[in-house]
């Protein structure tokens, strides 16, 4: 009962970009967090990711990326999150086949393939942390 609160109090309040090259593990991501209610949004790398953050009216409160992406990777993304000042609240989530611990600037980190309510059960708890 207590996720089903933390999941109605969020929905409208935060979204949730997910950044991978894989349109596969991008419908993945979105489908489990859909079912949730959360606003979504997508990017297929670093850059375009970079981009939509800085375009959207309402900040998202998690980001979830994966980390070896053409052009700029994950690892340059979480710098450059963490880099900016309008965006260094946001709460990032690594999906990751070569991460096993959560990189530099990173707040959690799953390892592909991953547990579909594992991911649900990070995001909450990361968005549950939201100020």
């Amino acid at each position: 009962m207590n996720g089903y609160l933390i999941f109605m109090k969020t929905k409208e309040q935060c979204a949730v970009l997910i950044v991978d090259d894989d349109p596969d593990i991008i419908d993945a991501v979105a489908n489990v967090l859909m079912s949730c209610w959360y606003q979504l949004r997508m990017a297929v790398d670093g850059l375009s990711a970079l981009e939509t953050l800085r375009d959207m009216p309402r900040q998202p409160c998690v980001v979830v990326t994966d980390l070896q992406m053409p052009g700029m990777d994950g690892f340059a993304l979480i710098r450059a999150i963490r880099a900016d000042e309008r965006l260094s609240h946001v709460r990032i989530v690594v999906l990751s086949g070569i991460a096993q611990k959560a990189p530099p600037g990173a707040d959690a980190v799953l390892a592909k393939p991953f547990e579909f309510l594992e991911l649900r059960a990070i995001v909450s708890l990361l968005l549950d942390s939201v100020k």
